[in-house]
């Protein structure tokens, strides 16, 4: 299956379309568990998360096979002990005695003056065993290039989605699969503001009033709604090996699961938006 879960629901209030705040821990077994029957195994999360590690950890006691855990550490030193003390605390929150993957939450701890200092610290992580894979999350494409061009990492993990396609480019596809290096996409929903209708949508975003408009009309051309809109988008980008996607019910990751399963994929480039206060949300004004 091509979709990973993404847990910052897990831990957190997340996503501007996200009402119903953190999930119980009951309801986030049930989900863990129907992911798995669907072979969804690869879960996403973040030591920044909240208590999202320690609702997955509490989770695996009732799962009857592994999973394969991807989690992200926030540096605020850049020396081997402090790494090795965070992804600790990320293990013990987690029950396990290492992740299938260790990243950096943030591009920049692999551009600034201690760039070659973290990633001895992350290789350090991996030759220890507490990690089979090492990469970054990166937020701009420029980043992408200049990170991977410089270190040998093993997987990164980048923003896609209708309205945001800067990473689908023939450039980028081409160098990933030359390096060999594992691609997870985020931010498919672009954090729920692609599934809402016009009534819901916050009214900072009416200067992209024609962008929605002209979403509105090719998938009522194909006959789709917005949810199968992103999932059939999601469908036809080859050269990416996961979708990370966040729920915030087992009722949500069932209709994902249905419809991603159902849907054709449909070629969505011409919606392509270039607009930073759009399609990045940590530039939202306050809603």
């Amino acid at each position: 299956m091509k979709l990973a879960l993404g847990t910052a629901q897990f831990g957190l209030d997340y996503g501007i379309s996200n009402k119903n705040g953190k999930i119980s821990q009951q309801e986030i077994n049930n989900i863990i568990n129907f992911s798995q029957r669907n072979n969804i195994n690869t879960l996403d999360t973040a030591s920044g998360y909240g208590d999202s590690e320690k609702s997955i950890g509490n989770a695996k006691q009732v799962l009857t096979s592994p999973l394969e855990i991807i989690t992200k550490i926030s540096t605020k030193e850049h020396s081997p002990t402090y790494y090795e003390q965070q992804l600790t605390l990320s293990l013990t929150h987690l029950q396990s005695s290492s992740v299938y993957a260790v990243m950096l939450h943030n591009a920049n701890d692999l551009l600034s003056s201690n760039a070659k200092q973290n990633y001895h610290n992350l290789i350090s992580l991996k030759n220890k065993g507490l990690c089979k894979k090492i990469g970054v999350s990166v937020y701009h494409p420029k980043q992408l290039i200049t990170i991977i061009n410089s270190f040998d990492i093993d997987i990164v993990q980048v923003p896609l989605n209708i309205f945001d396609q800067r990473f689908s480019s023939p450039s980028i596809k081409s160098i990933l699969e030359e390096k060999q290096i594992e691609l997870h996409a985020r931010s498919l929903f672009l954090q729920g503001l692609l599934l809402m209708g016009e009534q819901h949508r916050p009214k900072s975003f009416s200067p992209y009033s024609s962008a929605f408009e002209e979403l509105s009309k090719y998938i009522f051309e194909l006959e789709y709604s917005p949810l199968e809109a992103c999932l059939s988008f999601a469908k036809n980008q080859d050269f990416v090996d996961k979708f990370v996607i966040g729920v915030s019910s087992l009722t949500e990751m069932q209709q994902v699961v249905a419809i991603f399963n159902k849907v054709i994929p449909y070629d969505f480039s011409q919606l392509s938006r270039v607009e930073q206060s759009l399609i990045n949300p940590s530039l939202w004004k306050s809603q």
